[in-house]
C-alpha cells in the first residue's frame, strides 16, 4: 500500500491566536492520516511553540522542515517513491485587497502549485472564507482554485459567492476550530452555570474603527441591563487589538466606575480556554474568540457589523445559532441568550461534520 505524505508550509498572521488555533488543529488532524511534514522557516519561535510543533517533532509525530528547498526535496522524493502527497495551503479568511507586490508573489506561487500538480501532488485548501474581491485579486484566486484538487470553504456565504464566479469547489466543511471537540483539550471544557464574569473582545482595525462608538453603547447596554457579573474583562487574542482593548478598559472605568481586567494573550490557546471557562458570556466581533470561548463553556455572542464581519454572520447562520448575533448598528432591545445544552449540541454537530473531511480527501485518491 502506498504511503501518504501530508505537507504544510505555514505562513499566516503569527500574532493572531485564531490563526494559530486553526493551523494547529489542521496539522493535528492530518497526523491521523499520514506522515506530516511542516515547513516553518517563516514562523517565529513563539508561534511554533503555540502550535506545539517542537514537541510533536521530538516525539517523531511530525517532521519540521526549514526552507523551501528542503520542502521541495521532501515532496519530490515522496512522489518518486510512490507516496500519495497532499499539499495543504494556509487556512483562514481570503479576499482582502492585495498590493502590487503581493499580486506578483501570489502569481508566482500559482506557478509553483502548477509544478506540484504536474508531478502528481494533490493541492488542498480547506477552512477558508472568502470576502468580495476586486477583479484582479479574484482572478488570481480563481486560477489557484483550478490548481486545487480539494477546495472546501467554511461557510455557505463564501460558497455561494465563489460559485457565482464559477470557482471549482468541493463543498463546505465547518471551521477548523471545531476539531477541538475531538482533541485532547476536550477535558478542559466547563459548561457549569456558576460563572460570573462577562468578557468583551473587539477588533477595530480597518473599517471596524467606525463601529467603536457603537461598541461602547452596546457595552453600556449590557451593564445597564444588569447582566449578572461579578467582574468584567477585556481580552485581546490578536496583537494589533491590544491597544484598543486597553483603551476600552480605561473608558469602561471612567464610564461605569467598574475596574475591568485586561488580558492580552496571542500565544497560548490553553491559557485563553482557561480564562473563557470562567466567563458566562463573551461578546466579540472576532470569529475565533467566539469559537474558542464557545468551546470553553462561555456563551459566544457575536456583536458585529453585518457587512464587515460577514464571515461571522455566515458561520453562525450555518451552525443555527443566528439568535446569538447582535447587529452593532441597531438598538439593542434584549441581551441574546441560548440554551446551553442546545448550543453545545449545535457546536458538536459541526465537529461530527468536520471529522469527515480528511477521510473524504484521502480515500478519494488512489493514484
Amino acid at each position: 500500500m502506498k504511503g501518504v505524505t501530508i505537507c504544510f508550509s505555514v505562513n499566516t498572521q503569527f500574532e493572531n491566536l485564531g490563526d494559530a488555533l486553526i493551523n494547529r488543529e489542521l496539522i493535528s488532524e492530518a497526523m491521523k492520516f499520514g506522515s506530516v511534514k511542516v515547513e516553518v522557516s517563516r514562523c517565529p519561535d513563539s508561534f511554533i511553540e503555540t502550535l506545539g510543533l517542537k514537541r510533536l517533532d521530538s516525539n517523531n509525530k511530525i517532521t519540521l522542515i526549514r526552507g523551501f528547498l528542503s520542502l521541495l526535496f521532501v515532496i519530490i522524493t515522496s512522489r518518486l517513491r510512490g507516496d500519495r502527497v497532499f499539499y495543504f495551503l494556509n487556512p483562514g479568511g481570503l479576499g482582502r485587497p492585495r498590493n502590487f507586490r503581493q499580486r506578483i508573489s501570489a502569481m508566482i506561487y500559482n506557478f509553483l502549485l502548477l509544478f506540484y500538480v504536474c508531478i502528481g501532488v494533490k493541492v488542498c485548501h480547506v477552512g477558508i472564507s472568502h470576502e468580495k474581491s476586486g477583479l484582479i485579486d479574484l482572478l488570481i484566486s480563481k486560477v489557484r482554485a483550478k490548481l486545487t484538487s480539494y477546495l472546501y470553504v467554511r461557510d455557505k456565504g463564501s460558497f455561494n459567492y465563489l460559485k457565482s464566479h464559477n470557482f471549482r469547489l468541493a463543498g463546505v466543511f465547518p471551521d477548523l476550530a471545531f476539531y477541538l471537540y475531538g482533541g485532547e483539550n476536550i477535558h478542559v471544557r466547563s459548561i457549569s452555570s456558576d460563572k460570573h464574569k462577562a468578557c468583551f473582545s473587539f477588533r477595530f482595525d480597518s473599517e471596524n474603527e467606525n463601529s467603536k462608538e457603537n461598541v461602547k453603547a452596546f457595552i453600556m447596554s449590557v451593564v445597564n441591563r444588569g447582566v449578572e457579573s461579578d467582574s468584567y474583562v477585556f481580552i485581546s487574542q490578536v496583537k494589533r487589538d491590544d491597544v484598543h482593548m486597553v483603551q476600552l478598559a480605561e473608558w469602561f472605568l471612567s464610564a461605569t466606575g467598574f475596574k475591568a481586567d485586561v488580558v492580552l494573550c496571542s500565544e497560548s490557546i490553553e491559557d485563553m480556554m482557561a480564562l473563557y471557562s470562567g466567563c458566562h458570556t463573551v461578546y466579540s466581533n472576532r470569529l475565533h474568540v467566539l469559537l474558542l470561548s464557545g468551546f470553553s463553556g462561555a456563551m459566544p455572542v457575536a456583536v458585529i457589523d453585518m457587512k464587515l464581519n460577514k464571515k461571522v454572520a455566515d458561520l453562525y447562520q450555518d451552525i443555527g445559532i443566528e439568535g446569538l448575533i447582535v447587529d452593532i448598528h441597531q438598538s439593542l432591545t434584549y441581551v441574546p441568550v441560548c440554551d446551553r445544552e442546545l448550543l453545545d449540541v449545535c457546536l458538536q454537530t459541526q465537529y461530527l461534520r468536520l471529522k469527515q473531511m480528511f477521510p473524504e480527501i484521502i480515500s478519494a485518491e488512489t493514484y
